[in-house]
């Protein structure tokens, strides 16, 4: 059995979705089916978190030749690991995000605290405060209004 039918009836074993086992070893969900389609291999690391996820050992997912799972009683200590394992994905991954954003949020807090709050608008005197004044110059005469805001 070759490993991309062996990670395909493991999955479906356990009644995991491909999203599933993605969140809990922190990839895609299209990685997990490339590896299943046999289109990529995981990486050594991914072996070693999807043996501790399904509870076999690494040997048995790369070895062509080799059928049988890990034997009964380590089946038994990882089916009791294993949704440890998951809740501790899970919690890694939703750290990773809190703590990638961190400082976006710190940056956006510094920006509002040191923006002014208060725009000053244009101010425009009304036209009965606008001052009549008569001015003469060269022969002709003009009116200017004249104003001096507060």
């Amino acid at each position: 059995m070759s490993l991309q039918e062996k990670l395909t009836n493991l999955r479906k074993e356990q009644k995991l979705s491909q999203l599933e086992v993605a969140e809990a070893i922190s990839v895609s969900r299209q990685t997990v089916s490339k590896w299943e389609a046999g289109t990529t291999v995981p990486s050594t690391d991914n072996l070693k978190f999807l043996s501790d996820l399904y509870g076999v050992s690494v040997d048995y997912l790369l070895d062509n030749g080799v059928d049988t799972p890990a034997p009964p009683e380590e089946e038994a200590m990882e089916a009791q690991v294993q949704p440890a394992l998951r809740k501790r994905f899970t919690l890694e991954r939703k750290l990773i995000v809190v703590l990638s954003c961190a400082p976006a949020l710190m940056a956006a807090i510094i920006i509002y605290i040191a923006a002014p709050h208060e725009k000053e608008e244009n101010k425009v005197a009304p036209i009965s405060e606008l001052e009549e004044v008569n001015v003469n110059e060269g022969g002709s005469s003009y009116v200017d209004f004249s104003f001096e805001l507060p």
